[in-house]
Parts: C-alpha cells; sequence; structure tokens
C-alpha cells in the first residue's frame, strides 16, 4: 500500500475467529522504511483507515533500537509504551519518553509491564484490585 502498489481492499484482511477485527497484512515496499513510514502516504493510509473502522492499533518495533515507532507516533491519537517486565530498564522507559517528545508524538496514554510474575505482585497490599497502572517517574 505504502509503495503505491495495492489498493487498501486487497491488504486488509479480517480476522476468522474475531469478526470485529480486520488485520492490515505486512507487505514489503521498496525504500528506506522510516521515511515509508513518516511519508505523506502513509499519513493517507491513516486517513483512509480512521474513515472505515472506530479503532486503529499499531504495533511498533522497540523504539529505542529503530525509528519505525517514533514515526508512527505521530499519527496515532495516543500511544501505549509497553516495557518488558525483567528486561525493560527505568533509564529505558524514561530515554523512550525523551525520544517520543523529541518527534512531538501523541501523548502518551498509558505505561504497561508486559510478561510480570503474578508472585512479584504483592496480592496483600493490591487485594481484589485487579490491574494496577504506574506511570514512571
Amino acid at each position: 500500500v505504502l509503495s503505491g502498489n495495492m489498493d487498501i481492499d486487497q491488504v486488509i484482511v479480517p480476522a476468522v475467529q474475531l469478526p470485529n477485527l480486520s488485520l492490515l497484512a505486512p507487505g514489503s515496499a521498496q525504500g528506506e522504511p522510516g521515511e515509508l513510514l513518516s511519508s505523506r502516504t502513509m499519513m493517507d493510509l491513516v486517513g483512509k483507515l480512521r474513515q472505515r473502522f472506530e479503532f486503529i492499533v499499531i504495533d511498533s518495533p522497540p523504539m529505542l533500537l529503530v525509528s519505525d515507532g517514533r514515526a508512527l507516533s505521530t499519527l496515532a491519537d495516543g500511544v501505549i509504551v509497553v516495557g518488558r517486565s525483567g528486561v525493560t530498564t527505568r533509564a529505558s522507559l524514561r530515554r523512550t519518553m525523551e525520544l517520543l517528545a523529541g518527534v512531538r508524538s501523541a501523548p502518551i496514554l498509558e505505561v504497561v509491564l508486559n510478561a510480570a510474575e503474578y508472585s512479584a505482585i504483592d496480592s496483600h497490599y493490591y487485594g481484589s484490585y485487579g490491574m494496577v497502572g504506574h506511570h514512571v517517574t
């Protein structure tokens, strides 16, 4: 779609087991990915998707490794930063926030800790509250 070789209807695939979910099939476009993602064509694609869908979720690679996520963050309404328990450091999260601020990304809605073990959570303190959000400071 970004290279202009295909129409959006050719790359949107309905998820079989989830009738209200559609996926944008990955492709291989010629050129630098960062340039394609920050191009006018990408802006137009997101605009077309906004007309057809109520919610659009964009999954990007780690922002500290490649610039794709930073480019995409400027097209979004909000950003959810995901860190992996035992892997992502506070310094990495802070640097991610700095990079997002540097590109004037959409607002950061949440920071999520992924793959945390239940035993690491003080169940006595949290009791029956369920999920708890925490912002990085």
